[in-house]
């Protein structure tokens, strides 16, 4: 294999994997939100549930729901709405609970964050050849080429799979990164 052909393979795989590493960061990110939101709702309406469930219902009752207005409920009914409106935040926090578990968002940032550092990790493999790309033979350049191949398609394998939308989605957040990047390079090294 001669050092151009080379060069257009790496260059190939160099881009391919750059766009997927984006595919996984885009969905670690979604991922990471989700999993984020979970724990919020859940801490938050815990806490608010344990602090509700050590006051007095009558203390509840007697700041916001005593009144002279005939047209409240008498003591006793406001008193089990309170206990049913209790009864359903600790079903809301169980149900939150329940699908954190069963999505298992923390689990998948996790599976597209190891697949983000496999392609980093290629990325830089290939920098490296392309480096030191003159001093190879042409029989070293065709073995460095093959396990870039295999590495690549191993990480493939191994990794969770994407859409079209998300690879066209990637694709562009990628282009959009590289020429913010090119932009800021310019501004600080002229």
């Amino acid at each position: 294999m001669t050092t151009n052909e080379a060069e257009i393979i790496l260059k190939d795989y160099k881009e391919k994997s750059n766009i997927i590493k984006q595919i996984h960061s885009n969905k670690k990110s979604l991922y990471e939100n989700w999993n984020l939101a979970f724990n919020i709702i859940t801490i938050v309406a815990s806490l608010l549930l344990t602090v509700l469930g050590f006051i007095n219902k009558d203390l509840l009752y007697d700041l916001f729901m005593k009144t002279n207005n005939p047209q409240i409920p008498e003591k006793a009914s406001s008193l089990q709405f309170f206990d049913f409106s209790f009864n359903l935040a600790v079903l809301f926090v169980l149900i939150i609970s329940i699908l954190n578990l069963i999505f298992r968002f923390q689990d998948k940032a996790f599976e597209h964050n190891r697949a983000i550092i496999l392609f980093s990790n290629i990325i830089r493999d290939i920098n490296e050849i392309k480096i030191t790309i003159n001093s190879f033979t042409n029989n070293q350049l065709d073995e460095k080429t093959s396990q870039i191949s295999f590495r690549f398609s191993n990480i493939i394998d191994s990794i969770p799979s994407h859409s079209d939308q998300n690879f066209f989605t990637a694709k562009e957040d990628y282009y959009k990164k590289r020429d913010k990047s090119k932009e800021i390079d310019k501004k600080y090294n002229p």
